[in-house]
């Protein structure tokens, strides 16, 4: 069973994200949470590399923190992502293009130190805080350029192995 289950809808326009945060619920260096990161493949051989994070506000290690229990489920739209946070998942729903298949730019863009183009967005509902994190990892550059070492190629003398001396 995965943590995060994650699809594209309206062709590769929208990603949903279900994410398993009651059943992931664990205790980390500094505070209970529950957090996941994951490669998405994407149009153009680009990669979504998304971090998706609860953690209870404020963050501590107090044993009342040790269980997810969320009250009441919420949902809503803040900053052009939908979410739902419900007793045992994270729904989140990110449009990344609009129909017309230019990029979506009222989402919260940032650059990441690297110069990649990455969503960064937070949401509070009740006592926890939901964080998400898409960083656009581009296609590699290419094959690997094929270089000659020149004494392989000119061994000074002829090449022993061929029985050439000088």
């Amino acid at each position: 069973m995965a943590r995060i289950d994650y699809s594209f809808q309206g062709s590769a326009r929208a990603l949903h994200l279900d994410c398993r945060v009651k059943d992931f619920w664990e205790e980390k260096k500094k505070t209970f949470c529950f957090s996941e990161e994951i490669r998405v493949p994407w149009q153009f051989d680009y990669t979504l590399k998304t971090r998706v994070s609860v953690f209870p506000y404020p963050a501590s290690l107090h044993p009342s923190q040790a269980q997810y229990a969320l009250s009441k489920a919420e949902t809503g739209l803040f900053q052009n992502i939908a979410f739902t946070l419900g007793h045992e998942m994270l729904a989140l729903e990110i449009c990344l293009c609009k129909p017309d298949g230019t990029i979506n730019e009222d989402l919260p863009w940032y650059q990441t130190d690297n110069g990649k183009l990455c969503i960064a967005w937070e949401h509070f509902v009740q006592i926890y805080r939901s964080d998400l994190l898409v960083v656009f990892d581009p296609p590699p550059a290419g094959p690997p350029s094929v270089e000659r070492e020149w004494s392989r190629r000119f061994f000074p003398g002829g090449l022993p192995s061929l029985g050439k001396r000088r």
